[in-house]
C-alpha cells in the first residue's frame, strides 16, 4: 500500500503488507509479514498482530507507542500418521471381532453337541486325508447344485434353501476347525487324548491359528486344509443326522 493517506484510525488486514503512507490516527494491522516502508508517518500508536515482528524501515516515523501482540503458530490439529493408520485400525478391530466370535462360535458347538463334537474330532484324527477330500468336494459341488437350482423357476426354492444351509455350513465349519485345532494342542503338546479339550483350549486353539495364519505363504494353507477336514467330517455328521442308516 504506497503513499497512503488515512484520516482516522486505520486496520489493515492481509498475508505479507508492505505498508507506507501517513496515518494521523491510530495504525492497527493483522498479518503473515509486515513491512513499514521509507516515508511512512504513524502520528499515534502502531499496534500490530503477527505470528512475526514487522521490519521497520530506518525511514519510517512512528511517533506513538509501538505494540507487538505476537500470534501462536498454529499446529496441524491433523494426525501425520500414515493415511493406512485408519485402515489398519479398522482390520486389527475386524480381525479381533471375528476371532471372538470364532471362538464363542467353537465354545457353543462343543458344549451344545458335546458328543457329536467329539466324534467328528476322532474322525478328523482317524481319516484326515479322506475328510479333506469329503470336504473339497462338498465345498465345490454344494454351490454349484444350488446356483443349478436357481436358475430354474422350478428349483427356485430349493436352490435358496441350499444357499443358506452353504453358509451356515461354512460358519460351523470354521468353528469345527476351531475343535480340530484344540484337538491338535490336546493331543501333541498337553499329551492328552484329543477329544479331552475345553473352553480354553479352545481360545488357545484360536490365537494358535491366527499366528499360524501370519506365517507367509504356508500360513493360509496350513488354515486351509484343517479347514477342510473339519468341513469334511462337519458334513458328514450333518448328513448322518438327515439320512440316518437304517
Amino acid at each position: 500500500l504506497p503513499s497512503t493517506t488515512v484520516g482516522a484510525e486505520a486496520y489493515i488486514v492481509g498475508g505479507v503488507i508492505n505498508l507506507s503512507g501517513s496515518f494521523p490516527a491510530d495504525l492497527v494491522m493483522a498479518g503473515g509479514q509486515i513491512y513499514l516502508a521509507e516515508g511512512l508517518m504513524a502520528r499515534n500508536n502502531f499496534d500490530y498482530y503477527s505470528q512475526k515482528e514487522a521490519k521497520i524501515s530506518d525511514g519510517a516515523i512512528i511517533l506513538g507507542t509501538t505494540t507487538f501482540h505476537q500470534q501462536a503458530v498454529k499446529k496441524n490439529t491433523q494426525s501425520s500418521k500414515s493415511p493406512f493408520f485408519g485402515l489398519f485400525a479398522f482390520m486389527t478391530i475386524w480381525v479381533l471381532l471375528g476371532l471372538a466370535g470364532a471362538i464363542i462360535l467353537a465354545c457353543l458347538l462343543f458344549y451344545l453337541w458335546k458328543q457329536e463334537s467329539k466324534e467328528m474330532i476322532e474322525a478328523a484324527f482317524a481319516s484326515p486325508g479322506r475328510e479333506l477330500i469329503r470336504g473339497f468336494v462338498v465345498l465345490i459341488v454344494l454351490p454349484i447344485a444350488a446356483i443349478i437350482c436357481l436358475i430354474t423357476l422350478v428349483g427356485l426354492p430349493l436352490g435358496f434353501l441350499a444357499g443358506v444351509f452353504y453358509v451356515a455350513l461354512i460358519i460351523l465349519g470354521a468353528a469345527t476347525t476351531g475343535l480340530l485345532w484344540a484337538g491338535l494342542l490336546a493331543k501333541f503338546v498337553f499329551k492328552r487324548k484329543e477329544t479331552d479339550i475345553n473352553w480354553w483350549l479352545i481360545i488357545l486353539a484360536a490365537l494358535v491359528l491366527a499366528l499360524v495364519k501370519l506365517i507367509p505363504f504356508v500360513g493360509w494353507l496350513i488354515g486351509f486344509l484343517v479347514f477342510l477336514v473339519g468341513f469334511g467330517v462337519l458334513s458328514n455328521k450333518i448328513y448322518s443326522k438327515l439320512m440316518p442308516k437304517k
